[in-house]
């Protein structure tokens, strides 16, 4: 098993119990309410036989993608305040959670209309360290659109850097109010670096009609019985 290490930057950080945590440790409570089937709370199938009643509760990719990786949380609760000009954070110690970027760094970046002009920048406290040949895709983390900020991605080869990687995000417009502590704010992906070429090719008919034939032979979950691997970040 591969191992990635994460090393406090200072005495007070290594007294922390904020270190990045695996994504399957955060995977929100919305989707863990979500019921696996709609209409009866069991299978059904339409009247064709064409489409169970399953919900995305059980579509694999969907939680592999909530919990691949690791999650980096907010160490403290911060409050977010509008102002006239845009907002304001605020936090009750004195360690540096929240900083801006100046606008001059961000000149041309296409920001949507729902999010503030501002870009703000999480403070990460810890420097990262993977095996020889991999780096780490930092990305918001994956399909938590109810969140009210967007941590912006960033691809860092974390094998030779060594320093620790500052996570730039972007407010919701209308926001205002607390993001309690705990919150995750940016998902740590890694990677081998290898190169790759692609190709086109040609249709094969037998091909498809065997994977489709080999599909849906499972009634149900034929993805998770079939085809996929389980993936462990601890």
């Amino acid at each position: 098993m591969k191992k990635i290490k994460f090393f406090p930057i200072n005495e007070e950080t290594s007294f922390s119990n904020n270190y990045p945590v695996s994504a399957s440790k955060k995977v929100p409570q919305w989707f863990k309410d979500i019921s696996p089937y709609f209409g009866k709370n069991k299978l059904l199938f339409s009247a064709d036989m064409a489409m169970p009643n399953v919900t995305m509760k059980r579509c694999v990719p969907f939680l592999d993608a909530l919990s691949i990786g690791y999650m980096a949380c907010l160490e403290i609760d911060i409050f977010v305040e509008k102002t006239v000009d845009g907002q304001r954070i605020r936090w009750r110690d004195g360690s540096e959670q929240v900083t801006m970027h100046n606008l001059e760094q961000f000149e041309g970046f296409v920001i949507p209309e729902d999010y503030n002009y501002f870009v703000w920048k999480w403070h990460n406290m810890w420097s990262i360290k993977v095996p020889n040949g991999y780096s780490i895709y930092f990305t918001h983390p994956s399909n938590r659109f109810d969140l009210p900020f967007h941590s912006i991605s960033g691809v860092v080869d974390c094998d030779k850097y060594n320093m620790p990687v500052q996570y730039p995000f972007l407010l919701k417009k209308d926001f205002e109010g607390v993001i309690e502590a705990g919150t995750p704010l940016v998902q740590l992906i890694p990677f081998k670096r290898e190169n790759w070429e692609s190709s086109i090719e040609k249709y094969d008919t037998k091909k498809t009609f065997l994977i489709k034939k080999n599909f849906f032979r499972t009634l149900v979950g034929s993805y998770k019985k079939n085809y996929w691997t389980i993936k462990k970040y601890q």
